[in-house]
């Protein structure tokens, strides 16, 4: 799969933006602890689930980062 910035046309709401950064805050706090943690084996699966959001969720905070090519 190969992700891309969002369009100009896919807008978000307040309550989505809100959203989308407290997922990214939260992921980025638990891979910082599991990057501590030399015995984890989590897979990607259990990782979304440990941060409780669903892979749709997880695509949608990471495209929301990328920066639009001019």
């Amino acid at each position: 799969m190969i992700l891309e910035p969002f369009s100009d046309d896919e807008k978000f709401t307040k309550k989505e933006r809100e959203e989308i950064s407290k997922n990214s805050q939260n992921v980025i706090e638990e891979l910082g602890k599991i990057s501590k943690d030399t015995d984890n084996s989590l897979t990607f699966e259990e990782f979304l689930e440990h941060v409780n959001i669903n892979e749709e969720e997880y695509i949608k905070m990471i495209r929301s980062e990328f920066k639009k090519s001019e």
